[in-house]
């Protein structure tokens, strides 16, 4: 492609007027790499979308994932969905752009998401790649077409199709109004009356647009020359960022939006780039290099949270954009295992088993080329097989000859052509497995230089003599001091370089102190005991040796009102010093009763403090003796590593990280962020007030302005609820009915919160069944597996990282009683009842048939007692623990009072009616007769 000559000029001193790298020594940003649990899923992902519900959409090759924080899920479209969007308006509907189709994701009323399509009858008009929503307007492109449809409506409105003469070349916004880029013929404007040229603009008209960035009155339209331009609707200047020669060394695949002035590039070969709009900064550059599990990025999209999801050939990741952590290990040129760091003066020095090593700026791409770890990953061995055609022609006296042929007769004499194939090996870039062809690998020597000066910054320098494994580095005096198992070491810089001198030859250097009162006297615990230094100027002295005297290995010191207190295996040492400076003789203190450990001796609420794997113990100078304090065992947690190798800072976990050193100080450093990190293994506070965290053998730096943040976008919902055995039910169920083993129920919660998700805590409380909140749990399903009949609210809530409690969310369900605890029921056992009672009164009072009136007494009182044995057993096995022989002491009760009542009631049902004088009741004629009632007894007997 041709560009004029002014235009190329513009580009030169633009892009001159900034250095090529531009980067302060901040560390690469905390990145997050997903491993999705579906089983035969694809890698590849081709969009990607935060909906209005907090979840994340992406476009993978076999539909749409969706992710909430807790779990990973697949929708079903109609064939490969290559583009998303969401609306952001009360319709909130993520929509959906397939080959062949277009359409939308709806929940269902199980809380079960679905594909809906709105193409129509349209047809072959090839894969839908970007969808931009302008208001009630979505605009759904393909190579083939435009559709514009109205999403209230469901409607197709508008529809510009691509022919011969109209060849596609990507399309874009510019204040709510569509552009496309026509081949040979440069931008139009689209409307609903056609397509309006926009002049003068043939001379990209071969160039595709990938994709494009709202610039305020501009757009910016990153293109297939891997360069991008600021088009205004009339015409179009180049955009020169600083990392200009490395994104036109990749290839442009899609770019977007951030917030706080910034924007994207995703590239099929390095990675991806954040840019300033304002400055042509580079912020940022994630690739193989620098964390990112491969160069070759798909899609991106960013997260109400700050997070930046990078779509990629190994998968997904989030980087943390607004977290103020950054990874200092990703640099090139550690070797060993880390052990601690320290920060000097604006650099980075890092001991390890190897040495001892600082961060140092790349100056020369020379110095870096051998470190490129990109090139041999996009490399293979293929077989080319290369064809070679002979044509043999008829003799050139005759056009057509005639010859004879095997079968008889005459036939033409005919062109011959022979084919001859030959098979050759050799290596070749990989072919990118996304849609477009391009190759991954560098396209010259320019291209690469660019990739590794801004992918490598920085590298890792090895400090001159000093080669053995370093455990502690201290500052003294404005210098570094480095312990090592061969000695003590003092790291001299000059001009020229950084390099180490040794102090104590030969000596296996456990711990080393400043003394806080004679900043010029320095503590050196060896293997064999104690060594006091003086440095004098540029010379170190030997003051005392007391390894002959003290002969134990020593771990830790401190100095507390003129004495030493030094901790050893299992014991402790006592050392005064007088006024002069002069140290007097050791004292030992032993712990018989401990386990044989290291005591670690610190400085705790103004007191001496002996940690052992029991508790904390401290001295008691009117007893000369060691003693646990009770005082001090909240700062205690035998299960935590501690860490005190910095002076004045002693770093321990019990419900969070604590400098115990300084338990009342104000909480500045915001410790939450100790969080993110499992597997803490050191501790560092730089003056700057920053925290160098080692976890993992990887070095993190939490900025010193971190702040606790608040997120107002945390919330908690039921996703799903599900009863055995029907599984999913609907979200808006409010009724139950009662089953043979009774309602169980299992709710999945849902937080969208992408920072530590796995740490997200969930509490819940079934208002009707207990009286309390639960314990906060991770898991995010709350099981009910038997619900009683009754009116429920279930209240929920979920807890973050940042111990932020999210707006409780209250679900309110009924669960019908079975018919037998009805009220209707019930009212049919009393009419039952009260019916048998009167029966039985009415054939008694009118003397006919004895028998059946008492059979009916009795047998009305047995139902009434086995009613109200019923009613009582349940709160008899609550209150017994369902032990069985107060189950049958309430039965013998039942029984030995029935007698009783029986005859009560027998008495009060067969009363005699008082008649007139001189007449007799029927009772009365009986005894006369020598008659006698009939009992229950009797009954029995028959």
């Amino acid at each position: 492609m041709k560009f004029n000559f002014c235009l190329f000029a513009v580009s030169i001193i633009t892009f001159l007027a900034f250095p090529s790298v531009v980067f302060a020594q901040k560390g690469d940003l905390f990145l997050y790499n997903y491993q999705i649990p579906i089983k035969n899923i694809d890698y590849q992902n081709l969009a990607a979308i935060q909906g209005n519900n907090g979840l994340m959409y992406f476009a993978n090759k076999k539909g749409i994932l969706a992710y909430d924080g807790v779990s990973w899920e697949i929708i079903k479209t109609y064939n490969t969905p290559h583009s998303l969007a969401v609306h952001n308006s009360s319709n909130g509907k993520v929509y959906v752009g397939c080959r062949d189709n277009f359409g939308y994701l709806v929940t269902n009323h199980s809380g079960q998401e679905e594909y809906k399509s709105m193409s129509g009858s349209y047809k072959d008009f090839g894969e839908i790649i970007k969808i931009h929503i302008e208001g009630n307007l979505g605009y759904f492109y393909s190579d083939k077409a435009l559709f514009e449809v109205h999403l209230t409506l469901k409607k197709v409105q508008n529809v510009w199709k691509a022919d011969k003469e109209n060849i596609f070349m990507g399309f874009a916004f510019l204040k709510g109004k569509p552009y496309l880029n026509i081949k040979n013929k440069g931008m139009h404007q689209v409307s609903s009356k056609g397509l309006r040229k926009v002049p003068k603009t043939e001379l990209y008209a071969q160039l595709y647009i990938h994709a494009f960035v709202d610039f305020g009155n501009q757009v910016l339209l990153c293109t297939s020359n891997n360069w991008g331009y600021l088009f205004d609707g009339l015409k179009l200047q180049i955009y020169l960022p600083v990392a200009k020669n490395y994104i036109e060394g990749n290839i442009i695949k899609t770019a977007i939006p951030l917030k706080n002035n910034l924007f994207a590039i995703a590239t099929l070969s390095g990675g991806v780039v954040l840019i300033n709009k304002q400055n042509y900064a580079t912020e940022a550059i994630m690739n193989y290099q620098t964390g990112l599990p491969d160069d070759e990025v798909f899609a991106m999209c960013s997260d109400r949270q700050g997070g930046l999801w990078i779509c990629h050939a190994k998968g997904i990741s989030r980087a943390d954009l607004d977290l103020p952590i950054r990874l200092f290990s990703g640099y090139a040129g550690l070797e060993g295992n880390i052990e601690t760091m320290l920060s000097l003066n604006d650099s980075l020095y890092v001991a390890t088993s190897d040495g001892l090593y600082y961060l140092s700026k790349v100056n020369a791409y020379e110095e870096i080329e051998s470190l490129i770890r990109k090139e041999q990953r996009y490399w293979k061995t293929v077989e080319t097989i290369n064809k070679t055609v002979k044509i043999q022609e008829p003799r050139r006296n005759t056009r057509l000859r005639q010859y004879i042929h095997s079968s008889g007769g005459r036939k033409l004499e005919k062109r011959k052509i022979l084919i001859e194939e030959e098979t050759e090996q050799k290596r070749v870039p990989i072919n990118s497995s996304s849609t477009e062809v391009s190759t991954l690998f560098f396209k010259n020597r320019e291209a690469r230089k660019a990739y590794a000066l801004q992918s490598i910054p920085f590298v890792f320098r090895g400090v001159n003599g000093l080669q053995s494994k370093c455990r502690q580095l201290l500052e003294f005096r404005g210098k570094i001091i480095a312990s090592t198992n061969e000695g003590l070491f003092e790291v001299i810089r000059t001009a020229k370089e950084i390099s180490a001198q040794p102090i104590l030859k030969d000596k296996y250097i456990n711990f080393i102190y400043n003394s806080p009162t004679r900043k010029d006297i320095l503590y050196v615990c060896t293997n064999r005991g104690l060594i006091i230094l003086s440095n004098q100027g540029n010379t170190w002295v030997v003051l005392d040796d007391r390894e002959d005297e003290i002969n134990a290995a020593l771990y830790s010191i401190i100095e507390h009102e003129q004495t030493l207190w030094l901790g050893s295996e299992s014991r402790v040492f006592k050392v005064k010093i007088d006024a002069s400076g002069k140290v007097g003789e050791a004292k030992k203190y032993e712990f018989k009763d401990s386990y044989s450990e290291d005591i670690l001796v610190r400085i705790l609420k103004g007191q001496p403090a002996f940690m052992l794997s029991a508790g904390i113990y401290s001295y008691s100078p009117e007893k000369d003796i060691m003693y646990k304090n009770p005082r001090l065992q909240k700062y205690f947690n035998a299960r935590s590593p501690v860490f005190y190798a910095q002076p004045d800072y002693t770093w321990i976990k019990n419900t969070s990280w604590q400098n115990i050193s300084q338990p009342g100080s104000t909480d500045f450093l915001k410790t939450t962020y100790f969080e993110f990190f499992p597997n803490i293994e050191d501790v560092y506070v730089d003056a700057q007030g920053n925290i160098w965290l080692l976890d993992n053998n990887a070095i993190y730096q939490i900025g010193s302005k971190a702040q606790k943040e608040q997120q107002k976008d945390f919330f908690v919902f039921i996703r799903n609820i599900l009863i055995e055995p029907d599984g999913m039910v609907p979200l808006s169920k409010a009724v139950y009915s009662y089953e043979k083993q009774g309602v169980g129920l299992t709710f999945k919660l849902s937080a969208p919160f992408y920072r530590n998700e796995s740490s997200i805590e969930y509490q819940y409380w079934l208002e009707g069944l207990s009286k309390e909140w639960s314990d906060w749990d991770t898991k995010a399903l709350i099981s009910f597996p038997y619900i009683p009949s009754g009116k429920y609210k279930l209240h929920i809530r979920a807890r973050n990282i940042f111990e932020q409690t999210s707006e409780e969310q209250i679900y309110s369900f009924r669960v019908e009683p079975p018919f037998w605890e009805t009220y209707w029921f019930y009212g049919l056992q009393i009419s039952i009842l009260v019916g048998l009672l009167l029966l039985s009164f009415i054939f008694s009072r009118r003397g006919t048939n004895h028998t059946l009136s008492y059979i009916l007494t009795f047998v009305s009182m047995i139902t009434v007692f086995e009613f109200f044995i019923l009613l009582l057993e349940p709160y008899v096995e609550n209150f017994t623990n369902g032990i069985p022989i107060f189950k049958l002491g309430m039965n013998i009760l039942l029984a030995i009072s029935l007698n009783p009542i029986e005859r009560l009631l027998n008495k009060w049902v067969h009363k005699p009616v008082k008649r007139e004088t001189g007449e007799k009741t029927d009772i009365s004629h009986e005894a006369e007769a020598g008659e006698k009632p009939i009992t229950t007894s009797q009954i029995s007997d028959n």
